[in-house]
């Protein structure tokens, strides 16, 4: 941590050689930002989604906020998607900040549905078949709609509706029409077995996403704790048992650190 901002290490070459590189970009920094923040790290800017890397374009006919450090030079891209939105409400809760910028993502996807007839709701997912991992994004390195690998390659023919994005936005804006589309939509898009599916694919040719993951899964059940007790780092500020960082950090008496006191159920919406 230094600069307000995270930094991650990795190996440059055979020679062990360690090159520092900053982490995050719009999105998922300010998620993550946010939570380094409540552990006492200073993360002014990477908790800020109004600092000095970002900008907006224009999406489908909308004004959206992205980041605009270039993948080209940088070599990180800028994805856009609905994840590390619906993650920072779910987990950090709404405020005059990220409010509108929730509002956006949410309807700027609705928009392209209106626009093509194509039910949307992207994130990055795993995938069933090659190349096993895809970003479907809103908005990526200068291109709407781009569907790439973390390499920039183009996989336009992978993009697909995400089961995780779908439901967190129908959520967190119950009472919309666009939510109603998007519940039916992945209805039917699980194993009852396994769990919630990845996704269903555009093209009809290919069907379901039929990937299983515990992101997915994670991103489900982490709505159905919202829905019981709402965003969960408030939970941890109203009973003041919220982690902290030493050598007692996993040393917890199960019964006096509970914070949801006793457990609830929810049934699925």
């Amino acid at each position: 941590m230094e600069h307000d901002q995270m930094y991650g290490l990795t190996f440059k070459d055979e020679s062990g050689t360690v090159e520092v590189q900053q982490e995050g970009r719009l999105g998922y920094e300010q998620y993550a930002g946010k939570a380094f923040q409540r552990l006492g790290f200073g993360m002014n800017l990477s908790a800020r989604y109004h600092n000095q890397y970002a900008t907006t374009t224009e999406v489908s006919g909308m004004e959206l906020l992205v980041d605009s450090r270039d993948a080209s030079t940088l070599g990180a891209h800028n994805y856009v998607v609905s994840e590390s939105y619906a993650m920072d409400a779910l987990e950090h809760g709404l405020n005059d900040e990220n409010k509108p910028l929730l509002e956006a993502i949410y309807k700027v996807q609705q928009r392209r549905w209106e626009q093509t007839g194509k039910v949307t709701a992207v994130s990055e997912d795993n995938l069933d078949r090659k190349p096993y991992f895809v970003y479907n994004t809103i908005f990526s390195d200068d291109i709407p709609w781009a569907a790439i690998t973390d390499k920039g390659e183009d996989m336009s023919e992978m993009r697909s509706l995400s089961v995780k994005a779908a439901f967190s936005m129908a959520y967190l804006f119950p009472e919309r029409e666009y939510s109603k589309v998007l519940r039916e939509a992945v209805k039917e898009a699980r194993s009852p077995k396994g769990g919630w599916y990845s996704g269903i694919y555009e093209d009809p040719a290919k069907g379901f996403n039929k990937a299983v993951t515990a992101n997915t899964n994670g991103v489900v059940l982490s709505i159905f704790l919202h829905k019981l007790y709402g965003a969960l780092n408030q939970q941890c500020d109203n009973c003041g048992k919220g982690a902290k960082l030493g050598e007692d950090f996993l040393q917890r008496n199960k019964d006096k650190q509970q914070c949801l006191g006793k457990l609830k159920t929810a049934s699925p919406y």
